[in-house]
């Protein structure tokens, strides 16, 4: 088993499997939500490239950046900690 932290793990699966240049994106918030499993929450920003990014995010279903303000309801349903989980 890879023994990456889960921020580390996704920046590889955003480069690696996606093609995001992760040098474009910011790391804008990172906290845990407290709910039956700790699950971390990471919160980027892109910061060049945007329509790159964009586009690329567009190949995979699942993906997308999306306006902070669409989290509302997410925020609203989980437990959230400021601090962040590392294992």
């Amino acid at each position: 088993m890879d023994n990456k932290t889960a921020l580390a793990t996704t920046l590889a699966y955003l480069r690696e499997t996606v093609g995001i240049n992760v040098e474009c994106l910011r790391l804008e918030e990172l906290s845990i939500t407290l709910d039956s499993e700790k699950q971390s929450l990471f919160v980027f920003s892109i910061h060049d490239r945007a329509d790159e990014i964009i586009k690329q995010c567009q190949n995979f279903n699942h993906l997308k950046f999306i306006d902070v303000s669409q989290l509302h309801h997410l925020f609203e349903t989980v437990e959230m900690d400021t601090a962040p989980f590392f294992e």
